[in-house]
């Protein structure tokens, strides 16, 4: 089982692209089908919507999230040297 866990609907467009991040960056995790303002929904978004994030006891609810690089760092303990970003020019 993974450490990082995604909660939401497997084709939702927000669910996808958190998803693409995840693996983009090499990191394993395991996929939730979670429909939005269900009882585990609510438990992990204000809003009960999808998707939702954890990591340990760390939870995330935002759809961009997973490309935030702070959080891409913690999940990568900064050894992965591929970006999701363009640096600057």
């Amino acid at each position: 089982m993974a450490d990082v866990v995604v909660y939401g609907i497997p084709f939702s467009s927000y669910t996808w692209s958190a998803r693409v991040a995840l693996k983009e960056k090499g990191v394993a995790f395991e996929m939730i089908d979670s429909q939005p303002h269900t009882q585990l929904q609510n438990e992990l978004h204000p809003f009960g919507k999808v998707p939702a994030f954890r990591h340990g006891e760390f939870t995330l609810f935002e759809t961009t999230a997973p490309s935030c690089a702070m959080w891409m760092r913690r999940l990568t303990d900064q050894r992965c040297s591929r970006r999701l970003h363009r640096s600057a020019p």
